[in-house]
């Protein structure tokens, strides 16, 4: 289906009672200039009510292979109602292309893999992000509109993880993990909040590893950007795990880790390819570990977005013995349904990008690598897909 118009959103789904079983799959859709005059998204998981019953259980809802390009007023794909209990919740967007969205990218997610978003934020409003209350993200190209002037809000990030946590999102019984993503973003790479309360407790150390986080260079040096802003509390026996991260063109600090708050003390932060001002500075709490302050040959300005061969990043040894950078793009655009203008992929060092099934996701995600299961369904739960359960 091929879709215009001018307000609400291009498909808003309502499901007032909460069901479990069943799967709503939306899918190779291209859908353009929504929300002109009142706002609208281009995919809305959406109950008709505020429930404690998750909106989406069992197969869950699937977003997959679609195009949304000039999204006015509200994210391209967002969740609306029930109590988003990502314990549960079953809601997948794979393989999209948002070009050109006025605020966040993608708004309580929990698990997005291998989309690209292309110039988010494009209202310079407060807070924009690409990705907002997500459970898992790997394989994502995100990429922030610039700012032009002083004016210009500077708050945008990559992705903001656990933010206002009673309503958006809760991480009840789970944690969350951001893997083999680029961000090039203008202000905060990853923005972490407080994850875990008394009353959503969450589960399991955090991981954020295998991404490339870059600045941008384009726009006024006047404000603060950092790939990595720790202002959060979590859970006891818990922590964040930031290794085998490329971090680069960022002024001086390149990260603030747990500034303020001694409940991150805990986590760790260890090798990572650091290429900026004055590297391996970091501010906060945290004393982060066997740095590599080396070049990467990364060049933002050339649109040369991977760690480079024959730079100093390229035969780093990380903690797992992988190559640095982002290790999924290798044919990342060719799964995508349209190659967004001046966007060009990071090499992929080890080639270890294949989806043995032909299901639409890479081997490194997919909970049934074997057998081909397009809506990748685990109706138990335990982490291996239907088709693959004994």
């Amino acid at each position: 289906n091929t879709s215009t118009g001018d307000s609400c959103d291009a498909v808003d789904t309502g499901d007032g009672f909460g069901r479990s079983g069943g799967q709503l799959r939306i899918e190779r859709n291209v859908f353009a200039n929504i929300g002109s005059y009142n706002g609208g998204s281009c995919l809305s998981a959406a109950v008709g009510k505020q429930t404690t019953q998750p909106a989406w259980r069992g197969d869950g809802w699937v977003a997959r292979d679609n195009v949304c390009l000039n999204l006015q007023g509200l994210p391209c794909l967002r969740t609306i109602g029930g109590g988003l209990n990502w314990r549960q919740e079953r809601i997948w967007a794979v393989n999209n292309a948002c070009v050109g969205v006025d605020s966040h990218g993608f708004l309580g997610i929990p698990y997005a893999y291998q989309n690209e978003i292309i110039n988010y934020g494009a209202a310079r409003g407060s807070g924009a992000s690409g990705f907002r209350g997500l459970y898992e993200a790997h394989g994502n190209v995100v990429w922030g509109v610039g700012r032009e002037s002083t004016s210009d809000d500077p708050s945008q990030s990559g992705a903001s993880i656990g933010f206002n946590l009673d309503v958006e999102a809760n991480w009840t019984g789970t944690t969350w993990s951001l893997t083999d993503n680029l961000f090039f973003v203008s202000g905060a790479g990853v923005l972490a909040y407080s994850w875990s309360s008394s009353t959503y407790p969450a589960l399991g150390d955090a991981r954020l590893s295998h991404n490339t986080f870059l600045g941008n260079p384009r726009e006024p040096q006047i404000f603060r950007q950092e790939a990595f802003l720790d202002l959060h509390t979590e859970p006891t026996g818990s922590r964040v795990i930031i290794t085998d991260n490329v971090f680069d063109s960022f002024p001086v600090p390149g990260s603030r880790a747990g500034e303020g708050f001694n409940q991150a003390g805990a986590d760790l932060v260890n090798r990572n390819v650091v290429h900026f001002p004055n590297a391996p500075y970091w501010g906060g709490v945290l004393i982060s570990q066997n740095d590599y302050p080396v070049t990467t040959g990364i060049d933002p300005l050339a649109l040369q977005l991977a760690v480079q061969p024959g730079s100093g990043a390229w035969t780093v040894a990380t903690t797992d013995g992988d190559k640095p950078g982002p290790r999924f793009a290798g044919t990342l655009l060719n799964r995508l349904p349209v190659r967004p203008a001046e966007l060009l992929p990071p090499v992929d060092p080890e080639g270890d990008d294949r989806d043995s099934d032909g299901d639409g996701l890479i081997d490194r995600w997919d909970n049934c690598p074997g057998i081909a299961n397009p809506g990748w369904q685990d109706a138990d739960h335990d982490g291996l897909g239907d088709a693959c359960d004994p």
